[in-house]
């Protein structure tokens, strides 16, 4: 008998399924989602869950027991609510109008305020605070063990500070994370604004720092949104758009329409037309209503280039080592691929051997001209040998020559006779490189 008024109210409501204007939206939002994949809006209000989108707000439906997941993060999966505890651990799903826990994992309170979002239609946590220390992983909650397991990086990513509070986005396959605070680790009981701009590859498992935003005390505010690589979100009361395709950050004149904007509700963007939650409010109340602004008359205050951490390719830095090294290697080989006469020696390379002072003076000439005449060599020999036996002392140093050239060269030099033109009966000498 006690389930009875509890199933007469499910069949009650099971019958409604209406759209309401946006004057009838419900003045106390508790949960909102922003699925920016199917440009809707769900939330709810005490007991029900609503959806908004093109203009319109549909009823979804009841929830008897929302009031037991107050401070809780609603996500949205193939049609499917889950409510994220935000504190961590605790998983609840809707099922015939109530909601029941889901997970196998506990309440350990160490990921306060961190970034949960989807991705391929999985529930992900990034961050959070706890126990006087942020986390710098992810996790994701599984299906098939019902329960949180952590996202394994690659051996190379990089790794983000602790962060809590950031602001974040999913765009294809990356996650990017900005503002937030992290621990002071000098003192945890500080906490530090976070200026850096984070991105992580799904596919690759690789956190890569891109750079830098320079302003203070940006936290996660439900109005967030983003229009395909575009990031838009209020500080203060300024409207400003992360633009990460020219890596700007837009600053936005103020608006009439912008002042009265209503920041517990996301904003869209659909057809160029910026749609807005605002506040009116005439004797009476206030009422809230959805207004649009072309963003062709949004006027730019200021355009800030954010700073950018240069991404070079592990690939391109080796490629590049190895060509400095072959390069290297080439002049190194380059330089030492000749001849050289050092301390009354001949050296090719690493090799050296030993010359008597005929052999210094004929490879200094060798070495020095194209073309040698036979009678420049005898001119070197000393005057004490006889005429008649020079042209032998001349022969005997060139074949030693050749031996020596053969041995520390292995075979790439060569001293060869050429028949003279100008007198067949005489030859000349020149050093060949084969």
């Amino acid at each position: 008998m006690k389930k009875l008024p509890i199933i007469l109210m499910y069949l009650f409501y099971s019958t409604i399924s209406y759209a309401q204007s946006i004057n009838e939206l419900p003045r106390q939002l508790n949960h909102v989602y922003n699925s920016n994949k199917s440009s809707k809006i769900y939330f709810t209000n005490s007991d029900s869950i609503f959806e908004y989108q093109n203009g319109k707000v549909n009823f979804i439906k009841k929830v008897f027991n929302l009031e037991t997941v107050k401070g809780s993060k609603l996500i949205v999966v193939k049609n499917e609510f889950f409510f994220i505890d935000n504190l961590g651990g605790a998983v609840y799903k809707e099922n015939q109008n109530l909601l029941k826990r889901i997970d196998h994992s506990f309440k350990h309170k160490n990921q306060l305020a961190a970034a949960v979002f989807t991705y391929n239609d999985t529930i992900y946590k990034f961050g959070g605070y706890g126990f006087f220390g942020a986390r710098n992983f992810m996790t994701y909650f599984s299906e098939s063990s019902k329960e949180w397991e952590v996202v394994v990086e690659a051996p190379k990513s990089e790794h983000p500070p602790g962060l809590f509070e950031m602001k974040h986005f999913v765009f294809e396959d990356n996650l990017y994370v900005f503002g937030g605070s992290t621990i002071n680790l000098s003192n945890r009981n500080e906490s530090i604004s976070n200026k850096e701009i984070w991105r992580f590859s799904f596919k690759e498992k690789i956190w890569k720092k891109i750079g830098e935003l320079n302003l203070e005390k940006l936290y996660y505010h439900i109005f967030d949104f983003t229009d395909t690589d575009k990031f838009y979100f209020n500080h203060g009361s300024t409207l400003y758009r992360l633009d990460l395709d020219q890596f700007l950050l837009i600053e936005y004149d103020e608006n009439d329409l912008l002042k009265k904007i209503n920041y517990a509700f996301p904003g869209t963007i659909q057809n160029n037309q910026l749609n807005v939650l605002v506040n009116t409010f005439n004797s009476e109340k206030q009422i809230s209503n959805i207004m649009s602004i072309d963003l062709n008359d949004l006027d730019f205050k200021q355009k800030h280039l954010l700073s950018k951490e240069y991404e070079i390719n592990t690939e391109y830095i080796y490629a590049l080592i190895i060509a400095i090294l072959i390069i290297s290697l080439y002049v190194f080989f380059k330089k030492f691929s000749y001849l050289k006469i050092k301390n009354k020696s001949i050296q090719f390379r690493f090799n050296r051997i030993q010359l008597n002072e005929n052999e210094i003076n004929f490879m200094n000439l060798l070495l020095n001209e194209t073309l040698v005449e036979n009678s420049k060599f005898l001119e070197l020999l000393p005057n004490t040998i006889e005429i008649s036996h020079k042209s032998r002392v001349k022969n005997a140093t060139i074949e030693d020559l050749n031996s020596k050239l053969r041995i520390i060269s292995g075979k790439r030099f060569i001293i060869k006779k050429i028949r003279s033109k100008e007198d067949r009966r005489y030859y000349n000498y020149k050093l060949i490189k084969k």
